[in-house]
């Protein structure tokens, strides 16, 4: 069953379509929610919340997207609102998720280029990180991106460059070989 006939049933109250529908998309949305949000629990957290507005809400549903689009439109205001939340209480930093463990130098060095980049990801305005998430870790179109965070085309486009931009300077030691 695709997507759509999936989602008619889950507006009928079908909790086996939506089952179907959660496994579908919950790697792809948990990708999306770590780097948006840098943290394993808070996307695990938001990827729940997200299917949970959907069931919530299913009445309401009304296709005007993909099912993909709309799940990621969802998916992008929890992160939102998990990033507002997030900075309005004091938080005490913890030890990094990391292979601290291994002493595999390339395994380390990946490590260290992953932590990298979702610092880098994090330092991001949450506009930027957006776009950049869904175009690079997602594979959507600008277009489809346009449509999820509510702006002009060109508006992702130009975001998306000053991202990459801001990623490049942030990654510069990385691409130069001194890390």
């Amino acid at each position: 069953m695709d997507d759509e006939a999936a989602m008619k049933r889950v507006v009928a109250g079908d909790a086996a379509a939506f089952e179907q529908i959660v496994k579908a998309h919950q790697l792809r949305l948990g990708r999306a929610a770590y780097a948006i949000l840098g943290d394993r629990c808070a996307a695990q957290d938001a990827v729940q919340e997200t299917f949970l507005r959907i069931w919530r809400s299913r009445a309401g549903y009304r296709r005007q997207s993909s099912l993909s689009v709309y799940l990621q439109k969802i998916l992008r205001n929890v992160c939102i609102d998990s990033l507002r939340e997030r900075r309005s209480r004091p938080t005490v930093p913890l030890d990094s998720e990391s292979a601290g463990d291994l002493t595999i130098d390339s395994v380390a060095e990946t490590c260290e280029l992953r932590e990298a980049m979702v610092r880098g990801l994090a330092q991001l305005p949450e506009e930027q990180r957006s776009i950049v998430v869904l175009s690079e870790y997602e594979g959507f179109t600008y277009r489809e991106i346009a449509e999820i965070v509510g702006c002009p085309y060109g508006t992702v486009a130009s975001r998306k460059y000053a991202a990459m931009e801001s990623l490049r300077k942030s990654l510069r030691p990385w691409m130069n070989g001194e890390e």
